[in-house]
């Protein structure tokens, strides 16, 4: 890992990280916070021109699990606020093996590449959720899109011109009645001009 510049408060914390860059690496992350958690005593980061390569991910918080291979990683600047979303600004990223998982819901992205505000594709894209008798399947073997990289860390997707090539989508519902509690990874509001 180099860095140009790295500057921390002893007094609050804050940790401030310019042009950061590696090569490879290995990221292990677990038992995430609580935004009410993080923000008593937590501290700000600040990292500046990001430009990373062959970084394998993963992550586990609670029942939800994540994985996937970054080919490149780059962006202007990456803020964490205590109790706050991440800001992200000028994300570029690409990648393969993206997988996603909860105890009833799987998210398996093929490949990946994301440039914020102008372009993304995603590569043999499937979404499965099954509770009971219950399932839903969605297959994707391409989408294109315009993203919002901001918006969707806030929980509410914007994409423009979205393309979707060949997609095949199977529900089954058995016939008991249902019950009200939602089941899986729930879905964020969502803006698709296009």
């Amino acid at each position: 890992v180099t860095m140009n510049g790295i500057f921390i408060n002893e007094n609050t914390g804050d940790i401030s990280i310019s042009k950061i860059g590696w090569q490879q690496a290995d990221i292990n992350l677990s038992g995430f916070k609580s935004s009410e958690e993080k923000s008593k005593g937590a501290s700000f980061m600040s990292l500046t021109d990001i430009n990373g390569n062959n970084t394998k991910v993963n992550t586990v918080l609670g029942s939800k699990k994540a994985a996937a291979f970054i080919d490149h990683l780059a962006a202007t600047a990456f803020l964490l606020k205590p109790g706050e979303k991440p800001i992200i600004a000028g994300l570029v990223i690409s990648g393969r093996d993206l997988k996603v998982s909860d105890t009833m819901s799987n998210i398996d992205i093929g490949s990946f590449a994301i440039t914020d505000q102008k372009n993304a594709v995603l590569e043999n894209f499937s979404y499965r959720n099954k509770h009971g008798a219950d399932s839903t399947s969605i297959s994707i073997p391409k989408l294109t899109f315009i993203p919002d990289v901001q918006s969707t860390i806030n929980g509410n997707i914007r994409v423009g011109n979205m393309r979707v090539t060949h997609p095949v989508i199977s529900l089954y519902r058995s016939y008991k009645e249902m019950d009200d509690k939602p089941t899986g990874m729930r879905l964020p509001k969502a803006n698709i001009d296009k």
